[in-house]
């Protein structure tokens, strides 16, 4: 199982589980089913340089909803590891997941 959501500076928004691994089809009809609903118009998306967000027809619905898109060549590790561990800490507020060390 692979739980794809949006990371936003406050929040996490947008979750999706899904079973099995993801896709370019998978990931487009998460970006046009469950994400593009929660975009406010000139909200800046940022996807990476991962194949899955590629296509064309994910970048359209983002564009659709007034959203910009923004995409990276490389995502630095410096920045993941932030992201990841703010992920974590999420996850663990939404699950009240205790977990014996401290982040």
């Amino acid at each position: 199982m692979m739980l794809i959501a949006a990371l936003r500076y406050d929040r996490l928004s947008a979750p999706c589980v899904i079973d099995g691994p993801i896709n370019g089809e998978l990931f487009t009809v998460y970006v046009e089913e469950v994400l593009a609903p929660t975009l406010a118009k000139s909200e800046i998306v940022i996807l990476d340089n991962l194949g899955t967000h590629k296509g064309k027809p994910a970048r359209n619905a983002i564009r659709a909803r007034g959203g910009n898109l923004a995409k990276g060549r490389r995502t630095p590790r410096s920045l993941l590891r932030t992201g990841v561990r703010q992920l974590s800490q999420k996850l663990r507020l939404c699950f009240c997941i205790k977990t014996s060390r401290s982040s």
